[in-house]
């Protein structure tokens, strides 16, 4: 139709911009004891991800995983907190980290870390357990994701 309204002369064709895709997002963020000064703000960052973001997915571990997604997906950032508060049991107790990581790749990961999700690990990385089968589940968690972004809000550096 654009040829016909320029009387035929060769014009440049249009080509649509690409539509922005963002990969999904998986976040698991420790809820234990060490970490209880930083979990109401990191609960706020997950519902604002949510909020803004269609594929996040959200997960909170103390001593066991617990999925938040659904709690997450109410508008009012009180009334998702609220609800995340009944969903969660193990608030600022041990921290196992191993084990909810297999509890995530056994039962989570083909789930949610289809097409190239990025998993964002929230831990001091403390662990109450052998870190043998910690380090065996972020290998596997590693390679069953795009990239695993693993944020320490307690690393501190020298200088």
């Amino acid at each position: 139709r654009s040829a016909a309204r320029t009387g035929g002369a060769l014009i440049l064709p249009k080509f649509r911009s690409a539509r922005e895709v963002h990969p999904p997002l998986v976040v698991l963020a420790d809820i234990s004891g060490s970490m209880s000064q930083y979990t109401r703000i990191f609960l706020h960052f997950l519902h604002a991800l949510t909020e803004k973001r269609r594929r996040v997915h959200a997960f909170v571990f103390g001593t066991r995983l617990t999925n938040l997604t659904r709690q997450m997906r109410h508008r009012d950032p009180d009334e998702a907190l609220a609800e995340c508060s009944a969903a969660v049991k193990d608030w600022s107790g041990g921290t196992r980290i191993g084990d909810t990581l297999a509890e995530f790749n056994r039962l989570w990961s083909r789930r949610v870390l289809g097409q190239g999700a990025v998993v964002l690990l929230i831990t001091d990385g403390l662990e109450r357990d052998d870190v043998t089968g910690l380090s065996q589940e972020m290998e596997r968690l590693h390679k069953s994701c795009r990239r695993l972004i693993w944020l320490n809000p307690l690393l501190r550096f020298d200088g």
